[in-house]
């Protein structure tokens, strides 16, 4: 695990910084849902693509620079934090740029791809019709074999920018027979061909973002098809799944929104109530997670993995995430919140109002979370489909689907707008910043957009890797074999595996490891229920390290060997204080050895809680101190990933049992209402491990944000094991709250160990503080 970047990508770094700093508009542009926004915006557009810069990681004979993977994040964080304008030629760069990758000849490459880069052309959605929202297998467009090509009639609705673009893609049905997925041909048109009409629809923010496009008969050659004809669905989920994957979103734009938040914060008259500050931690925190998430996304796609439904997970995320972070601003300036850029005692000129307008949408297009939330239950986590009546499809009489499966509805919505739909440009740029170079846009080798953005990365992958090595994954792997095996002395077997002797120096009998190699084997010990204090032991053995002396003498080579068992306690009780031979606590800010007192039976029987009876201390001083502090964050941040662990298998429990358990005819499983539960807690575990992965790395590395970053981990961990332990006992029913199901065996670990070294709202306060109750600008790694 490495979250560092080479000299090369900070050079990279510095140069676009430096651009950018000459280049960006000092005053922010016009609305590009205005014919004069739109026409500077196409200014910008082009000035980036003389700097090689407006899409970077493509190949240069299309106007990129071959960029890595690492350095297209580097752009996007510069670009958003300089607030350079937002990009006009998003849904072409982004969306419609992949799939000519993937499905495109090298003529529609040459022809298409170097205009749509310099915004000379602009491209518009063409996904969502009249009857098809979320259905988007429901398009009734046509089009018609005719000398030479296709004639193309129907009506497309809620087309981003279609007001003012230049060029469509969406699909149309070609085969009049065929129904639902079937007979899709996916077309390229240009929005000035005969027969075009095209109608601006006001949106929120009262600009035409968005339109409707009628075809009366208009003609497209057969080189305007992308891909086969009839597999147009194929190439439109390809282009949709760039729309809720890595690239529509980067992170650099949520980092921006969420210091600018914390500016807000900050400077708010009268200071802020605890409420609010939670809530600027909390959306604080989820950028975050989603940032490390992204990497973490980079390194899969690095290794050669390929990204399919999880997407969804990403999109789900991001947008509500988005969502509560305007939220938050707009409780921060209480009354001004509702005041438009317009008014004279308006915030930031209403860009946060504007923001929040923007965000709104963000759950709507790409295909509506309640649609993402199907296609985790059914794809990720493996749940049966919701039965559908036979019906016609608009070509034809057909069956319908069982469920999203891979004719899911996947970009539209279900209410007033579809994936296409989006609130203006203005908003979107005044909320958060631009988007920007893609880097799924490019030469697709694998069948993946995502895979995609490893084939093009000539220059390398570069150094950072956000993610285990195979070495301590099998480690985890085997401390899973071992789990799976009836009871028997485990602390002895666990010795024996080498999982007691990680952190223990290896002067003293140990490996000499870090806290990055116990997270495998954490969070198999918490899907597990391992009843053994590997984190008490772990943040012991580090205590006693940095103690050194004769207590380390002593003690770390019989916690190597397993010889004894070797705890710090955190808190008034000692976890299997009845077997410890040494207990390690803190009273008033002493190192102390504990001795047990009275048996303190817990809900969780097997932490084996006793009273503490006295303590002797055995250290104290500046330096014993940072120790105690460091134990406690080494403690919340391997604790989380345990949660982590714990919340997963409750998770696989409840999806085996709504698999299973039948009511009115049907697996429960098959229900949209428990769907939606179980993929709303993936989500939350999802976004919890990779902040529990970065504070093992940052307590490894003796980061300067270490104990900002295990709040943040413990705080997220706490709440999605709360948030399952809730949602796997209401799927499994009255069964769940019975002693003859192993559930309670999870559920009373998740409960206690929620609370275990600080609890969700402690950890809150930890991160308000750090971000808010100083001057500096909150400090993120890398």
């Amino acid at each position: 695990m490495d979250l560092t970047y080479t000299p090369a990508e900070e050079a990279f770094r510095k140069e676009v910084r430096e651009w950018l700093a000459a280049n960006v508009p000092a005053e922010p542009l016009p609305s590009l849902d205005t014919p004069d926004g739109f026409a500077a915006h196409q200014e910008w557009e082009r000035k980036l693509y003389d700097a090689r810069l407006s899409v970077v990681t493509w190949p240069e004979e299309y106007g990129g620079r071959s960029a890595t993977l690492a350095e297209w994040l580097i752009f996007e964080e510069e670009y958003y934090q300089a607030g350079a304008p937002v990009r006009v030629g998003q849904n072409g760069i982004f969306l419609l740029a992949p799939s000519l990758f993937e499905f495109g000849t090298d003529e529609q490459r040459r022809r298409y791809l170097p205009p749509m880069a310099a915004g000379e052309e602009v491209w518009a959605q063409g996904w969502s019709e009249p009857e098809a929202g979320s259905d988007l297998a429901a398009v009734r467009s046509r089009a018609v074999r005719t000398d030479g090509g296709w004639l193309l009639s129907g009506q497309k609705t809620w087309s981003s920018r279609a007001a003012y673009g230049h060029w469509l893609f969406g699909l149309f049905r070609t085969d009049p027979g065929s129904s639902r997925h079937h007979g899709l041909t996916y077309f390229l048109v240009p929005l000035d061909a005969e027969g075009v009409t095209v109608r601006g629809i006001r949106q929120l923010d009262g600009e035409p973002g968005f339109a409707e496009v009628f075809f009366d008969e208009v003609f497209v050659p057969d080189d305007q098809v992308l891909g086969a004809v009839g597999k147009g669905w194929q190439v439109a989920m390809s282009t949709t799944g760039s729309e809720r994957g890595l690239t529509l979103r980067s992170p650099g734009r949520f980092m921006a929104a969420a210091d600018r938040l914390v500016s807000l914060a900050r400077a708010a008259a009268g200071g802020l109530g605890e409420a609010e500050r939670l809530e600027v931690a909390r959306a604080w925190t989820n950028t975050d997670a989603y940032r490390l998430f992204t990497f973490q996304t980079l390194t899969r796609v690095q290794d050669g993995e390929t990204i399919g439904p999880e997407s969804s997970i990403n999109k789900i995320f991001w947008s509500e995430a988005d969502l509560h972070l305007h939220e938050t601003a707009l409780r921060v300036l209480g009354a001004r919140g509702e005041l438009t850029g317009r008014a004279p005692d308006a915030a930031d000129a209403g860009r946060w109002l504007d923001g929040f307008l923007f965000s709104l949408a963000g759950p709507i297009y790409g295909g509506t979370n309640e649609i993402q939330r199907n296609i985790i239950a059914e794809r990720v986590l493996g749940l049966p489909r919701e039965p559908r009546p036979a019906g016609k499809g608009p070509g034809g009489p057909g069956k319908a689907p069982a469920g999203p499966g891979p004719s899911a509805p996947r970009s539209a919505d279900s209410v007033a707008v579809s994936s296409d739909g989006r609130p203006g440009a203005r908003a979107e740029q005044e909320a958060s910043g631009p988007r920007s170079g893609n880097p799924a846009a490019v030469p697709e080798k694998s069948g993946s957009g995502d895979r995609a953005l490893a084939d093009s990365a000539s220059g390398g992958a570069g150094r950072m890797r956000f993610g285990l090595t195979g070495e301590q994954r099998q480690f985890g792997t085997v401390v899973g074999e071992l789990l799976a095996k009836p009871d028997a002395d485990r602390w002895a077997a666990l010795a024996e595996l080498g999982v007691t002797g990680v952190l223990v120096p290896e002067e003293h009998g140990g490996l000499g490891g870090d806290e990055t190699d116990l997270l495998a084997v954490l969070e198999q010990a918490g899907r597990g229920a391992l009843a053994e204090p590997v984190v008490e032991a772990a943040v012991a053995a580090r205590v006693l390290a940095g103690l050194g002396g004769e207590p380390a003498a002593e003690w770390l080579p019989k916690l190597a060997s397993g010889e004894s068992l070797v705890v710090f306690a955190d808190g008034p009780y000692i976890p299997y204080g009845d077997r410890a031979g040494l207990v390690l606590v803190e009273r008033d800010g002493a190192l102390c050895v504990a001795e047990p007192g009275a048996a303190q039976p817990s809900t969780d029987p097997a932490r084996r809680l006793s009273g503490i009876a006295r303590t002797t201390p055995i250290g104290e001083g500046e330096r014993v101190g940072a120790l105690l502090a460091e134990a406690r964050d080494r403690g919340a941040a391997l604790t989380a990933a345990y949660l982590v662990g714990v919340a997963r298998r409750m998770i696989d429990m409840a999806v085996g049992h709504a698999g299973e358990r039948v009511q009115f005819g049907r697996p429960i499983g098959s229900f949209q209402a428990v769907k939606h539960h179980l993929a709303d807690a993936l989500v939350a575990v999802e976004f919890a491990r990779p902040l529990a992965y970065r504070a093992a790395y940052s307590l490894a590395t003796q980061a300067p944000t270490a104990s900002r970053d295990a709040s943040m981990a413990k705080a997220a961990a706490s709440e999605a094991a709360l948030r399952t332990a809730r949602t796997a006992l209401q799927v499994h029913g009255a069964i769940g709250y019975t002693l003859e199901y192993d559930l309670h065996r999870w559920m009373r670990r998740a409960w206690t160990l929620a609370a275990a070294w600080g609890d969700a709202t402690h950890h809150q306060r930890r991160v308000a503080i750090a971000l808010l109750d100083t001057q500096n600008t909150p400090e993120r790694l890398p």
